[in-house]
């Protein structure tokens, strides 16, 4: 039988660059100070001496301000001090080990000590997105890295007004979307009723029984932001009616049984567009 291409799927290896186009990368030397062996998707920050090239260390908390994460190379997989090596920075996508489940969508951290991402939380710096859900420990995924971190995190805690980020920016931006930027602020869990239309993220919770939740027209500013619903808890089936939803398989109702079922959709002009059906059933 014939061999194509297509029959073929690489690996999944940690610290590869997954997608066509990842231009933000520079090559680095790492300090001379350096005790520690850095290894593919290790994460790195600048470090501050003299020199043409980049010198990087190994980040050594869960608040630096990451510069990008150590390129996997067919050539080597560790470097010292002294070492080049390829650092990966924002917009590249990479592969990456997850320490447990790690929902698609959310912004992720990662612990300099084991090199593993998780969701982020409280005030740590975020790396960048989940491109693909990770099931628990050892998952390796897709991440979008956002780094390095050039304004307070997620404008949360930015002393700036709003009137001087429009003169920055050249627009002019509200309140309202300027959380869009703030994940914590753009996550919802329900028990019971209307999911969101405005915030990007809702988690659904079965604590009570199995559940009919409804789901309402994006309106037109809308156009193009992505929804994820996640099934958090269950204590019975979560339904959600698909009177405002399209594409996707045929049906009026997205049924989740299972913790971490998701449903991802993208609004269009008057309906939301289904992206993915990760373990729900539609009918």
């Amino acid at each position: 039988m014939a061999l194509t291409s297509n029959q073929f799927q690489r690996s999944n290896i940690k610290g590869r660059l997954d997608e066509i186009l990842n231009l933000n990368q520079f090559r680095c030397i790492v300090a001379s100070t350096e005790t520690e062996t850095l290894v593919p998707a290790d994460p790195v920050k600048i470090k501050d001496v003299s020199g043409n090239l980049i010198v990087v260390e190994k980040a050594t908390a869960l608040t630096d301000n990451i510069f990008g994460f150590v390129s996997y190379s067919v050539d080597t997989n560790e470097y010292v001090a002294g070492d080049i090596l390829q650092v990966a920075s924002c917009d590249c996508v990479m592969t990456m080990e997850a320490s447990a489940a790690i929902a698609r969508g959310v912004a992720v951290q990662v612990n300099y000590a084991t090199g593993k991402i998780a969701t982020k939380t409280g005030t740590n710096t975020a790396i960048g997105i989940a491109l693909e859900k990770a099931s628990g420990d050892t998952s390796i995924i897709k991440v979008w890295i956002k780094t390095p971190r050039l304004v307070d995190e997620d404008l949360v805690g930015l002393t700036s007004s709003i009137a001087e980020l429009n003169i920055l920016t050249g627009a002019t931006l509200t309140t309202a979307e300027l959380n869009l930027l703030d994940l914590s602020a753009q996550t919802e869990t329900i028990t019971t009723g209307a999911i969101s239309v405005v915030k990007r993220i809702t988690k659904l919770d079965t604590t009570a029984g199995a559940t009919l939740f409804t789901l309402a027209v994006p309106n037109a500013t809308m156009l193009g932001q992505v929804k994820v619903i996640s099934f958090a808890v269950d204590n019975g089936d979560a339904t959600l009616a698909l009177t405002n939803v399209q594409g996707g398989s045929a049906g009026s109702l997205a049924t989740f049984s299972n913790v971490g079922d998701e449903l991802v959709l993208v609004a269009g002009v008057s309906k939301w567009n289904v992206i993915s059906e990760g373990g729900v059933v539609l009918s």
